[in-house]
């Protein structure tokens, strides 16, 4: 009777199982897809798979679908929305919210609306959020498709400076430019920047600023430090306070906060300083210097005039004086200051009379201007300079080249620290126009000069190095002369090697989209920077990946998004980056953090009931064992007949 009773619990059981999958829920549904729009009242046709949006706002989500087939047992099917967003601190993808909807009455069209689905809140690290939108019957993912946000801060947040080391010698005033990013959807004014030093190896500083950043664009600011002398390389650091207004919403400096950069003030062995004393012939110190000049008659020309300091202060320039009484000579431009040793330009125009025959015809020029110490000097105190200008007949117009007035003035070797600068002057006192090609196995500004003859040009080059080595190449070029290239050899001396540094990669996949977000995150524990190729080698039907990048000191994070094309492999993702003839590289798997059992429930509106079917299966044998093992395990006891005699 026992067996009877377990075999027919086990048919029971078998037949329970089949009614439950024939009963299964088969539900398919296309043209998913996943939109939204910032909550203002605004009509559905504002509906998009991809927006922008501020901060603290409000978003709709919009599901719609066109549903193909389901049985009558499909009963629980849902819209769902799984919302993440990318925080930029940790490159990488945070799940932020999940929400659910169930599907009322089926039908063959559905437009599902989540109103005040999320809101983008205020933390401006978070720079992007993906909306991943789902139709989902129970457990299972029936269909899934993605819709992404854009995060713009327009509050005073946006207003941004890329502050990069200002590297600048003692005893000296020298300029560098920074870039000032408006990343907002509104025109910033500027109203005020403040440079704020505490440092006492800082004498003085300006900012010359843009009075308008428009939005989603960047200027530059250029910012002018004066040094003291220091016995050894000295760190300070100088602060940018900065106010102004976004369209009609005010930022103050403590809204937008002070901006930071690092300043590193070499030691040169200049002992000299600008402690030296004031005397009545320092004016005599700023020499104008006289080019010989060559023009064709009735030209308007452009006439560049040297002005050197020779003294052991910077001096600023405050107005020049340009006169002649047979010629029009009037101002245009100059620079306005001059370092120690430095020679600087005035630039005049000149319109040239016609004349019979050659004719040398004169002007002169006075400049008047201000020490760093506050000696000033007035356009008599510094010696004028006559101007002759030679104007050239076009009758006679044959003109051979004065190549000997060509020449380059700069160091044959530097050393820097990743980051250096060096001073250099161009002179063309030939009676052509000369033009230098600047190049070399680094970047440069400027590429190309144009020097009009007699002409001279002083300027200082910002040169940044990843190699051990380096050079930069001045390649002038004057028609009729054989000119010599003049090359600056360049080492860095900053030590260490790209096998210290390490890779840590982080994965965020999505099974649906067949995309994969690649976290990585390089660590340069040196205080060398490195310019190499990154490569990505992933399984067949996933892109493979290079490019060029610089790895600077401290963390370097960067994220690549790519998605499978066909029926795209498993496999390692091996990451490597080359530079100076070393590797270093890292791989993770492509479904390395993803649960074991996710595939069971997203394998699609087919193969998820077979999921189900294999789990009901095991169910099944997991109950004839246990209904087995209870027969079994029923003690027999075996009773024998004993005939007892009366």
């Amino acid at each position: 009777m026992r067996v009877k009773l377990k075999w027919v619990l086990i048919v029971f059981v078998f037949l329970l199982t089949l009614s439950t999958v024939f009963a299964a829920c088969e539900v398919s549904v296309s043209n998913l897809v996943t939109e939204v729009k910032i909550d203002s009242g605004t009509d559905s046709s504002d509906f998009d798979s991809e927006i922008n949006a501020e901060l603290n706002e409000y978003i709709d989500v919009r599901l719609s679908f066109d549903l193909e087939d389901y049985s009558s047992s499909c009963s629980s099917i849902k819209a769902k929305l799984r919302i993440s967003r990318y925080d930029e601190s940790k490159a990488d993808w945070v799940e932020y919210k999940n929400i659910e909807k169930s599907i009322g009455s089926l039908d063959d069209y559905y437009e599902i609306i989540f109103e005040n689905a999320f809101n983008t809140g205020s933390n401006s690290n978070y720079t992007e959020f993906m909306i991943e939108g789902m139709i989902v019957e129970g457990s299972r993912v029936i269909d899934s498709s993605d819709a992404f946000l854009s995060l713009i801060d327009n509050s005073c947040d946006g207003i941004k400076i890329d502050a990069t080391t200002f590297y600048i010698d003692e005893d000296d005033y020298d300029s560098k430019n920074f870039v000032i990013k408006n990343e907002t959807t509104s025109d910033f004014s500027i109203s005020s920047i403040e440079l704020i030093s505490s440092s006492s190896v800082i004498i003085s500083g300006d900012v010359d600023y843009p009075s308008e950043v428009y939005s989603n664009d960047s200027d530059e600011l250029e910012v002018s430090l004066e040094t003291k002398n220091v016995s050894t390389n000295t760190n300070a650091t100088v602060l940018l306070s900065i106010s102004g207004y976004l369209d009609d919403k005010y930022c103050s400096a403590s809204a937008i906060g002070k901006k930071s950069i690092s300043v590193v003030v070499r030691n040169t062995n200049n002992t000299s300083g600008s402690s030296s004393s004031n005397s009545d012939s320092d004016c005599e110190d700023i020499q104008i210097i006289s080019n010989e000049l060559e023009f064709n008659e009735g030209t308007n020309q452009t006439i560049i005039m040297g002005v050197k300091n020779n003294s052991t202060k910077r001096f600023e320039i405050l107005d020049v004086d340009a006169s002649s009484s047979s010629f029009d000579l009037t101002r245009n431009t100059n620079d306005k200051y001059l370092f120690s040793g430095q020679t600087g330009d005035v630039i005049l125009n000149a319109n040239l009379p016609n004349v019979s025959s050659d004719k040398i015809l004169t002007g002169t020029l006075k400049i008047r201007g201000v020490f760093s110490d506050g000696k000033s000097c007035s356009f008599t105190q510094i010696p004028s300079e006559e101007i002759n200008v030679k104007v050239i007949n076009l009758t006679n117009n044959s003109l051979v080249p004065n190549c000997a007035g060509f020449n380059i003035i700069a160091p044959e070797n530097l050393v820097i620290e990743n980051n250096g600068s060096f001073d250099f002057t161009i002179n063309n006192f030939s009676n052509k126009t000369a033009r230098v090609i600047i190049e070399g196995s680094i970047q440069v500004n400027p590429t190309i000069i144009v020097l009009p003859k007699n002409s001279s040009l002083a300027r200082k080059m910002d040169v940044e190095l990843f190699s051990n080595n380096g050079f930069v190449k001045f390649t002038p070029t004057i028609e009729g002369c054989n000119l010599n290239s003049k090359i600056v050899n360049i080492s860095n001396n900053v030590s260490g090697s790209i096998s210290e540094a390490e890779i840590d990669l982080k994965i965020q996949r999505d099974y649906n989209k067949g995309i994969i977000d690649l976290g990585i995150v390089i660590n340069n524990s040196t205080n060398k920077s490195f310019s190499g190729v990154l490569k990505i080698v992933t399984p067949n039907g996933w892109p493979n990946i290079e490019k060029t990048i610089v790895i600077v000191p401290g963390k370097n994070s960067l994220v690549e998004k790519f998605g499978a094309s066909g029926e795209a492999s498993e496999g390692e993702i091996t990451v490597s980056f080359s530079s100076n003839g070393q590797t270093i590289l890292d791989s993770i798997n492509t479904n390395e953090n993803n649960l074991v059992l996710a595939g069971l429930f997203s394998l699609g509106g087919n193969l998820s009931s077979f999921g189900i079917i294999l789990l009901i299966i095991l169910v099944v044998i997991i109950i004839v064992g246990i209904i087995g093992d209870l027969g079994e395990s029923t003690p027999t006891k075996k009773e024998e007949w004993v005939i007892e005699k009366n």
